[in-house]
């Protein structure tokens, strides 16, 4: 795993980037494997290993076309390659390179992703005259829209984007008001990462022509992986109705699946293969997610199966019957799942060149601990460091995100904590060698394998006893009143949050209690917000953005006050891990974290869950935390 380290000294080198990438596939982190290894082709887009290795990495996560493209694109480069011609005969059953060139399968891929995929004929001394050809045609007319849209969409097959920007550059001085050329600069931004660049010019384009179809998906696709997914849907629902295609109608199931509109998503699935059946296997896996997150288990496995008979290399859909199985507390194939968490998402594992530990003894080893995912999966996951320090290992070293290390460290001093931001190794001693490393979000398949394993813990997070001090006096000069924190919004548009969260003003039957003084913990600019439902309401909640901002105060605000009653967020995690009395307002289905069917929250005693019985409906669960308010602040403690 060096090339992880040798990319810090020459990031734009294509042999250390396809080294990478091939370091990446050995440990099966395919989504990071593709990221690097498109980096790789495009530094050098004959480099024959990295377009054959490409192939794999997007093969395992459920792009078969894509991958057979770039199996081609490597056998283009060099008909002798070996690995490539296996690949084609194992994976896609072609004995010949250049028959499958015109199957079905690349005419979905040309349909669906809108990408002119190649010919058999397209081999490097062929791309060189053709790119020859139009750039001898666009010197001579730079003003003509279809010479240039023609080269560049050239540029885009051979994936030469710096030379397709350069060439959208000239052509757009020429014709600044292109629609299409607008779109195609649109196109080449979002390739290159550039989402909001990409973003404006498919606006603009949309400006000239509101009605042009491959702005208005484009607009959509880059919302989507700027992770605006309510956003998104406007532009692809008019596309749809432009053009009803099985191209948009599954840009729009996409969508919505990820906005969290599950029964529009399945009748827009149903009705892509009403038009073409052959597109089943690219809905299997949004099928499975909306049976889920309906409740429908059965059919989001069938689904899931469905997917994988498919695309049996594709680890998302381990992944998914992982989490599956732990919304049920079935540990043992959870967790076998749950480790393949991170091989779609580059940013969750990180690779470090000494040995995964795999439960080996630790007696008189060091062990790293790196950090991964949210806040609150850090504080969760390390309610697993006592289990992994009772192994007697002669140091754990523990990665944190910067805003919790002050309290991991303070609350397990046996451990080295170093914080970071999760995006590189410049915190890591360069004398430190450790015998193993693990990702902190493995630690439960080793602790955690069954309900009785979960201790029955009255806290492991330690709050700075000063700040409690101080907190508790604040909160005492309020008024006599049990002091309540309140949270109600939950995660980021990715992360469900539509789902897992509601507004302050349908608490206001709640909040309402004379008895009881509600205090803010809610993260975000929320003082406009509890300035208005005070004036509407009459009720005062009280706010210190001060103690949300710093999460070591938060801790200590919390440690402050009688209860938390919070939806579904990192505020659960904190009143949990310091033991205090916390209730959550839970989801139709929440995640896996919070299990179907228990009171109590598996991973923290003091949690109790209070859960909906239908979908969104928050009056339920309401009502029955206004009852349990009332017995637990009867009316006379006020």
């Amino acid at each position: 795993m060096q090339a992880h380290f040798a990319r810090n000294k020459a990031p734009d080198e294509a042999r250390v980037l396809a080294q990478l990438g091939l370091c990446c596939i050995a440990v099966q982190d395919y989504g990071q494997a593709r990221d690097v290894l498109r980096q790789a082709v495009l530094v050098d887009p004959q480099n024959v290993p990295a377009l054959n290795n490409l192939g794999i990495a997007l093969h395992a996560m459920q792009q078969p076309n894509d991958a057979l493209y770039y199996f081609q694109r490597a056998l283009a480069a060099n008909p002798a390659y070996g690995p490539a011609q296996e690949n084609l005969r194992t994976l896609f059953g072609i004995d010949s390179f250049a028959s499958h060139f015109d199957s079905e399968s690349n005419a979905i891929k040309t349909e669906i992703e809108g990408v002119e995929t190649g010919k058999a004929e397209d081999h490097n001394d062929q791309d060189i005259a053709i790119t020859d050809k139009l750039e001898a045609a666009f010197d001579e007319s730079p003003e003509d829209e279809t010479t240039a849209t023609t080269l560049i969409k050239h540029y885009l097959k051979i994936l030469n984007l710096e030379a397709a920007r350069d060439i959208l550059h000239i052509a757009l001085a020429h014709s600044p008001k292109s629609v299409a050329l607008l779109t195609q600069a649109g196109k080449v931004a979002h390739m290159l990462g550039q989402y909001k660049g990409a973003q404006s010019k498919f606006e603009l384009a949309l400006s000239h022509d509101p009605d042009h179809v491959p702005a208005l998906l484009g607009l959509g696709k880059v919302l989507r992986d700027r992770d605006l997914h309510e956003e998104a849907i406007e532009p692809i629902e008019k596309a749809v109705r432009l053009q009803e295609t099985p191209h948009t109608l599954i840009q729009l199931a996409f969508s919505l699946v990820n906005a969290c509109r599950y029964e529009e998503a399945l009748t827009t699935c149903a009705r892509v293969e009403e038009l073409k059946n052959e597109y089943a296997p690219f809905l299997a896996s949004s099928r499975a997610v909306c049976h889920l997150y309906q409740g429908n288990f059965d059919d989001a496995l069938r689904h899931i199966e469905e997917a994988q008979r498919s695309e049996p290399l594709n680890p998302s859909f381990t992944m998914f019957r992982g989490m599956l199985n732990l919304m049920h507390e079935n540990y043992i194939e959870g967790w076998e799942g749950y480790r393949f968490r991170a091989l779609g998402e580059a940013k969750h594992v990180r690779l470090l060149p000494y040995p995964l530990w795999q439960g080996e003894p630790l007696y008189g080893k060091t062990i790293l601990v790196l950090a991964e995912q949210g806040l609150g999966d850090q504080v969760m996951f390390a309610s697993c460091l006592p289990d992994l320090l009772a192994l007697n290992p002669a140091q754990v070293i523990l990665e944190a995100h910067q805003r919790v290390e002050k309290t991991l460290a303070r609350s397990f001093p046996q451990v080295k904590v170093f914080p970071s931001g999760q995006h590189d190794f410049n915190w890591l001693p360069a004398e430190l060698s450790p015998d193993y490393y693990v990702p902190l979000g493995d630690l439960p398949r080793h602790f955690r394998l069954e309900k009785s394993s979960f201790p029955n813990h009255q806290g492991y997070l330690t709050a700075s006893l000063d700040r409690v001090t101080y907190w508790k006096q604040r909160l005492a000069g309020l008024n006599d009143k049990p002091k309540i924190g309140i949270s109600w919004r939950g995660g980021l548009q990715q992360t469900r949050r539509t789902i897992r969260s509601m507004q302050l003003n349908q608490m206001g039957t709640l909040l309402a209690n004379p008895r009881v003084q509600f205090v803010n913990l809610q993260y975000g600019p929320v003082q406009e917000e509890l300035t208005d439902f005070s004036a509407s309401q009459g009720i005062e909640i009280v706010n210190w953005p001060e103690a949300i901002l710093d999460l070591d105060e938060f801790a200590a605000l919390i440690s402050s006050l009688d209860l938390v009653i919070t939806v579904c967020n990192t505020t659960v995690h904190y009143s949990g891990a310091l033991g205090r009395n916390c209730w959550v307002m839970a989801p139709f289905i929440p995640e896996w974290r919070y299990g179907l069917h228990s009171d109590r929250m598996r991973w923290y005693p003091s949690v109790s869950m209070y859960r909906q019985q239908t979908a969104g409906d928050w009056e339920h669960v309401l009502r029955k935390i206004a009852a349990s308010l009332e017995l637990q602040f009867p009316m006379g403690t006020e």
